[in-house]
C-alpha cells in the first residue's frame, strides 16, 4: 500500500511539474535571442494584427510589426515567404538584395 501511495504522489508531482511548462507560444525563452528571434516576433506579431481585424491579409509586413533586430538591418521593405521573412536592403531593376531568414517551425514546439 505505501508503495502505492508513493508511486501515486511521484506521477502527480511529474504531471504537476515534469511535463508542463509555464511560458506560452511567445515567450521569450522558446525565441532564439538572435535575428531568426526577431524574424518570427515580426511575423507573429502581423499576424496577431491579422487575426485581431487590425491589418488585411498581406505577404508585406509593415514597418510597426518590425522587431528590433530586423528594424537594424534598415530594409526598404520586409514580407513573408511562407513562414520566412525576406528583408530587401536594396532594389534595383527589380532585383532585391537583402536577407532571407529561415524561421524554424515545427508542430513539436512545447
Amino acid at each position: 500500500m505505501k508503495h502505492i501511495l508513493l508511486a501515486g504522489l511521484c506521477l502527480m508531482l511529474l504531471a504537476a511539474y515534469g511535463c508542463q511548462s509555464n511560458t506560452g507560444p511567445d515567450s521569450p525563452s522558446l525565441l532564439a535571442d538572435d535575428v531568426a528571434g526577431d524574424a518570427h516576433a515580426t511575423y507573429a506579431a502581423h499576424v496577431r494584427a491579422i487575426n485581431a481585424g487590425t491589418e488585411k491579409a498581406s505577404a508585406e509586413i509593415p514597418a510597426a510589426y518590425w522587431a528590433d533586430r530586423i528594424r537594424a538591418l534598415n530594409p526598404i521593405k520586409v514580407y513573408t515567404h511562407r513562414v520566412n521573412i525576406v528583408v530587401v536592403q536594396r532594389d534595383s531593376d527589380g532585383t532585391e538584395e537583402g536577407k532571407y531568414i529561415y524561421i524554424p517551425v515545427s508542430s513539436y514546439l512545447p
